[in-house]
């Protein structure tokens, strides 16, 4: 065989830096599929394995302290030159090798290690990873190839790629860190609670920053939030975090246009108005690959959110001719995550958990186009989420029993092979399937179809798994299953409690080991800020004060909107002013006026209708002014000159401006006003800030 050498790997990752895009060299391989190729497999762990990992370093068993396993990311340089070649393959030797006699000779090369770009180097390397591993006392997985367990040392690992993850004691990470050395080039990251300030015996105190990257032969150090497979991981004195690539969100966004516009609180609705024909009228070509991109995005994107699988489930199943209402149903996707881009999986400190739990739900005949079913479910352990899925079923069902039958099925499956992969691992555990169907429930406690003569034989496997006592099934009230969060759009106020169970939060702001997209360092049309310092709810008054830039101005105001704007107060035309509210969800949503006395005294009333149905205002506000500068051509120079205002009661304010500097100021009132003081100009009371 002969194949095209090629160099000059354009790597587009930004972890270099914001926006950095820069050049590695690499020997690649082009071989073309001429043929089938039997044993080519090369795996990867399933996403739940990750969660697993994290599920592990939260859990506390008998006779452990807590805080005392970590987990640790090992990145191998150059992996596929460590395999050997196991075909007879030749390359056209790249110029930078080739010489003279080479030419003349018309001489290829011979490769003796695995190369980028064949077909079975990705093979090779998994091979030659399980000899080394089984040398150095480790069982590799039965149900999943890519999974590792030390049992003298208590490692659980898996192998994605080039990446290794383990989980356990620092003193075998680090056993394990020096042994990889011994063989392979690695970079290592280690997250855990030592990096937590107040020491790990306790872990107590706030984080102190993310896990420094480690080479060949340096020690290694621990962080507090690490990346592993471009999710971010996160230890905190409650426990272990887990969110997504938040980047996902941005560019779902930035494609659909949407970075100005208003978000939405719920994800999609069931079947809205539209106007008659968009419902068949397809997309053009371009638009329609456009969608495709973004959906898949998306697709990917709700592996890791429980809170849009449902909605993503419902966008691909136009991927094939996408229309007018499939593009309405991504523009409202697209709404939801301008408000809510970014979510957290919580896994707090919790005992050994001995039982694996599925949630398991269904909307019958809920697509009203074809009248199937959508099947939805959750695995837990404990109160940590592995799992969660969305799909719709195959065939039309003639019941809801039916229906809600065919998703227990779907749920005992995946519980089944969560307890595999928990095997391959040491852990042993029991399994417990929950429905709210009395129906389903008689059926799947019954032997046989009985009546139900029309029931396919593949949804009574879940008796026989019951009989085997392979599997627990329970009921559980409609109210309380967190799976019907999968099959159907919901109020925001029954999903958030379904995400509380599922221990999954929202949050504003940015990870601080995230990545950002290339050319963007935040979404700045999400959150605006008055200063150079992003505001976001972790922040007080006294943080935001010591954060703006600019001469602080004199000034006594009292913020009180229970007896509403004093028209008559005085303010220099020069100023702009800018109010930010603060609502339930985290975010800062702004209100700008032309004039600085308006933006102070900005009713209660304008805070409400900028917030979305189902949020409220928290009580904090904040409030900037920004001088104006004029030139002679405005026929107006920003005066120096005191402006006061009448004497007042509680409520009217003055102010003193000591200099016209082109520099923002910025004032807040936290809930009710603050102390009142004696104000510096008139009569009566006021607030000093």
């Amino acid at each position: 065989f002969f194949f095209q050498a090629e160099d000059g790997i354009r790597d587009r990752s930004p972890s270099r830096g914001l926006g950095d895009v820069y050049k590695r060299q690499r020997l690649v391989g082009k071989e073309f599929n001429d043929g089938q190729m039997d044993g080519l497999f090369a795996g990867t762990p399933p996403l739940e394995a990750l969660r697993f990992l994290v599920h592990e370093a939260a859990t506390v068993r008998s006779g452990e302290e807590m805080g005392t396993k970590v987990i640790m990311v090992n990145d191998v340089a150059r992996a596929f030159f460590e395999a050997p070649a196991m075909r007879n393959i030749c390359i056209e030797i790249p110029k930078e090798d080739l010489s003279e006699a080479d030419k003349r000779h018309d001489k290829v090369g011979h490769l003796r290690m695995s190369l980028y770009g064949t077909r079975d180097a990705a093979m090779n390397w998994q091979e030659e990873v399980a000899k080394e591993m089984r040398k150095w006392g480790f069982t590799r997985g039965q149900y999943n190839p890519c999974l590792y367990y030390h049992r003298q040392r208590n490692l659980c690992t898996f192998l994605h790629g080039d990446d290794f993850a383990t989980v356990g004691t620092r003193e075998g990470v680090q056993w394990f860190k020096s042994t990889l050395e011994s063989r392979f080039e690695i970079k290592t990251q280690c997250i855990g609670p030592g990096a937590v300030a107040g020491g790990w015996k306790k872990v107590a105190g706030t984080a102190t920053g993310p896990a420094p990257t480690t080479t060949q032969g340096q020690n290694m150090q621990e962080g507090s939030e690490g990346r592993l497979l471009n999710r971010v991981i996160r230890v905190t004195p409650a426990g272990w975090e887990v969110e997504a690539d938040q980047r996902h969100a941005d560019l779902i966004v930035k494609e659909l246009d949407l970075e100005q516009a208003h978000g939405v609180i719920i994800p999609g609705e069931k079947e809205p108005r539209r106007k008659e024909g968009e419902k068949d009228e397809e997309l053009d070509p371009a638009e329609a690959t456009r969608y495709r991109g973004i959906t898949a995005r998306a697709n990917y994107l709700a592996a890791d959110r429980p809170d849009i699988m449902y909605s993503v489930k419902e966008l691909c199943r136009g991927m094939a001719k996408p229309t007018k209402e499939y593009w309405h149903k991504l523009k409202r996707l697209g709404r939801y995550l301008v408000n809510t881009g970014r979510t957290v999986m919580k896994y707090d400190w919790q005992g050994h958990e001995r039982e694996v739990t599925g949630y398991s739900d269904s909307d019958w005949a809920g697509c009203r186009t074809t009248a199937k079913s959508t099947s939805g479910g959750a695995l837990m352990i404990g109160g940590h989420f592995l799992k969660g899925w969305s799909r719709t079923q195959n065939n039309v069902t003639l019941s809801s029993a039916e229906a809600e039958l065919i998703a227990m099925v779907k749920c005992s499956a995946e519980l089944m092979g969560m307890r595999s992969a928990m095997r391959d691992w040491g852990v042993e555990s029991s399994g417990v399937v929950y429905a709210d169907s009395s129906a389903a429930l008689a059926i799947a406690n019954r032997k046989g179809a009985g009546k139900l003569r029309h029931i396919n034989v593949s949804s009574l496997w879940i008796q026989e798994k019951k009989d085997l006592h392979d599997l627990e099934i329970r009921k559980v009230l409609g109210t309380e299953n967190p799976a019907d969060l999968m099959t159907k759009y919901l109020t925001r106020s029954v999903m958030d409690t379904h995400l509380d169970f599922l221990s999954q939060r929202r949050e504003s702001g940015r990870a601080r080991s995230g990545l950002n997209i290339q050319g963007a360092s935040t979404r700045e049309a999400k959150n605006e800020s008055p200063s150079t310092t992003p505001i976001d709810q972790t922040q007080t008054p006294s943080e935001l004060t010591s954060t703006a830039t600019g001469e602080v101005i004199s000034t006594c105001v009292g913020d009180d909107w229970i007896r509403g704007p004093q028209p008559h107060q005085l303010w220099s035309r020069p100023w702009t002013g800018k109010t930010l509210f603060q609502a339930t969800d985290g975010i800062w949503r702004a209100v700008s006026h032309k004039n600085a006395r308006r933006a102070f005294i900005t009713p209660r009333q304008v805070a409400k209708l900028k917030l979305p149905l189902g949020v409220k205002w928290t009580g904090s506000r904040c409030t900037v002014i920004h001088p104006v500068t004029c030139t002679s051509a405005c026929g107006a120079t920003p005066s120096a000159n005191p402006h006061h205002a009448p004497p007042a009661s509680k409520g009217q304010l003055g102010h003193t401006r000591n200099s016209s500097k082109d520099q923002a100021t910025i004032f807040h009132s936290v809930g009710w006003p603050l102390e009142p003081v004696s104000p510096h100009t008139g009569g009566g009371g006021g607030v000093r800030l």
